[in-house]
């Protein structure tokens, strides 16, 4: 009996990928010019083109290519024309769907300009390598390109676009790219981060003054940029281990790799930023009301932010009921009006209080805003100064200072002469080595001890002086901020409050309802040194002068021992 033959009816698949691999692909209208002409030439018939531009890399993602099928599994089309089978499939669900559709005999052939797969075990085969080649293909690609991103982050070079403050090359090798400063942008996005770490100004605040009043503007690029800063990136730029010259990878692992960038900032304010924030990887919700310790103060017992609310009640004239009054017109118990209530007393509070966001069953109750203010005022009545020893300690500092400058100049002297001999020695050694009178080894050793001694006392050259003019500076500041730091606490805006206690304390916990504040170094000694002051007193009263005595500490001692705990945060700051 003779065999019934089955009439192909193609459908015409062209694809080009999205991906920049197959772009060089021939474009999809030139596929279907070329098959077009092929079925005219081989009198085929083509009862459907469809074209799409996808990627066949992942199993159902091409809508086009999920009708193609469906058509074929309902005897619409029964062969495809395409340009290549790395076109139909890239991955082993959907080449596994062509062949299983061969199998069941729905779909008779693939064809392509050069070579025809029918529905038989060889040409089945074939197919199937074919595409598997591809599949092949793809996967060592992605192997590459990883290989690829490893190189790259153990050079420290950046992958895809840097953040604000920097920009990419241009005009690099592949792969060699490099972050450079926005000379533009750099100094701005520090003063975020300079603004930020006062712990006086939330995201949104700074967000506000960098576009409103600096005018900021992202970077220009072909499809994007030039637009103000938006809310989501000033938290990704406080949250961005990158600007400390570090990066996370991969994403969400917490993993940092070093980069090769010039940082912005240093570790040790990046920290400090997500614990002014509270949390590393969560932002404090903006608040529409201000208060003026929040985001400062943690939980003596679980170690979560101490945030604040506000408490608006009255009692009822009528019940004694109380009650919120805000968003009431009534009594809640008795419906009495408040509008109707003579000599209605309004009681209105901010309390402090854990979040217990670290530990849910955490015991501490709420502290007044009264309370937590008296116990500040308290400790800044502890490092008060009166203005008598202010200006004998500043007079004796900068006598001592001025005493020590005399010997100072002369060992600069010193160091400047010992330089000039060590230069004047390397020029020797050159003529030396030029007249053959010492071998090439003997000259490279000298010259390498010479240049050390050299490199050792130009440092302590550029040393000499500076570091003392700031100690006496940082000083003659610390003791002035203690003079008037509790008078200026008790009369200040909410802003100013939280600049005072940032210039003091290094840390704030709040348990049993009692405010425990860590002090700067300089605060503490002051602190300390309080019990000391009336015998100060007397020696100023009997008009005996210290300052000829001999000191007990040497200048370079008392800078230290005020300014030796500030090298690790930002510093005193937010004060004139």
């Amino acid at each position: 009996m003779p065999q019934i033959q089955i009439e192909n009816i193609y459908g015409l698949y062209a694809r080009k990928s999205s991906e920049s691999e197959d772009r060089q692909v021939n474009s999809i209208p030139s596929q279907k010019t070329e098959f077009e002409k092929i079925a005219k030439d081989l009198g085929l018939k083509i009862a459907v083109t469809l074209a799409e531009s996808h990627s066949a890399k992942y199993p159902e993602k091409r809508p086009v290519f999920a009708q193609m099928i469906k058509m074929i599994e309902r005897g619409e089309i029964n062969s495809i024309m395409t340009w290549n089978p790395n076109r139909l499939s890239r991955n082993s669900v959907d080449t596994g769907k062509l062949i299983y559709l061969m199998d069941q005999g729905k779909l008779l052939e693939v064809r392509t300009p050069n070579q025809v797969f029918r529905n038989n075990p060889n040409d089945k085969f074939l197919l199937s390598l074919f595409c598997g080649q591809a599949k092949l293909e793809n996967d060592n690609k992605g192997e590459d390109v990883k290989k690829g991103f490893r190189s790259r982050l153990a050079a420290g070079h950046p992958i895809g676009l840097v953040p604000e403050g920097y920009k990419n090359s241009q005009y690099r090798k592949k792969g060699a790219n490099e972050a450079l400063v926005d000379a533009e942008r750099f100094p701005l996005v520090r003063r975020m981060w300079d603004l930020i770490l006062t712990g006086n100004y939330n995201p949104q605040q700074i967000l506000d003054i960098a576009n409103n009043e600096w005018g900021y503007r992202t970077i220009q690029r072909t499809n994007s940029g030039g637009r103000p800063l938006s809310r989501s990136a000033i938290y990704r730029l406080f949250n961005n281990p990158f600007y400390f010259g570090k990066r996370e990878y991969p994403k969400g692992s917490k993993t940092l790799i070093p980069c090769a960038h010039k940082p912005m900032i240093t570790e040790t304010e990046f920290y400090r930023v997500q614990e002014i924030l509270g949390n590393k990887r969560m932002w404090q919700a903006p608040h529409n009301k201000e208060f003026a310790f929040t985001g400062m103060i943690r939980c003596g017992e679980c170690q979560s932010s101490i945030t604040a609310e506000e408490k608006h009640r009255i009692i009822c004239t009528k019940c004694k009921h109380k009650f919120s009054y805000i968003h009431r017109t009534n009594c809640p118990k008795c419906e009495t009006s408040i509008a109707q209530m003579d000599n209605v007393k309004k009681l209105d509070y901010i309390y402090y209080h854990c979040t217990k966001r670290k530990n849910k069953n955490c015991t501490q109750g709420s502290v007044r805003l009264e309370d937590l203010e008296k116990q500040i005022t308290e400790f800044l009545s502890s490092i008060h100064i009166k203005q008598q020893y202010v200006d004998w300690a500043i007079k004796y500092l900068q006598e001592e200072h001025a005493d020590e400058s005399n010997l100072r100049q002369a060992v600069q002297i010193s160091q400047q002469s010992a330089y000039n001999l060590v230069c004047n020695r390397l020029d020797k050694l050159l003529e030396m080595r030029l007249r053959d009178e010492i071998t090439e080894a003997e000259y490279l050793a000298k010259k390498a001890a010479l240049l050390e001694e050299k490199e050792r006392l130009q440092g302590f050259l550029q040393g000499t002086n500076d570091r003392q003019n700031t100690a006496l500076q940082q000083t003659e500041e610390v003791f002035t901020f203690a003079q008037k730091a509790r008078l200026e606490f008790e009369t200040a805006s909410l802003q100013r409050k939280r600049e005072v206690l940032n210039t003091v304390c290094s840390k704030l916990t709040l348990c049993e309802g009692k405010l425990g504040i860590s002090a700067y170094e300089p605060f503490k000694i002051i602190q300390e040194s309080a019990s000391q002051l009336p015998e100060i007193k007397e020696l100023l009263e009997t008009h005996e002068t210290p300052i000829n005595k001999k000191p007990t500490r040497s200048f370079d001692e008392v800078g230290s021992l005020w300014l030796g705990s500030w090298d690790s945060n930002p510093g005193p700051i937010g004060y004139t």
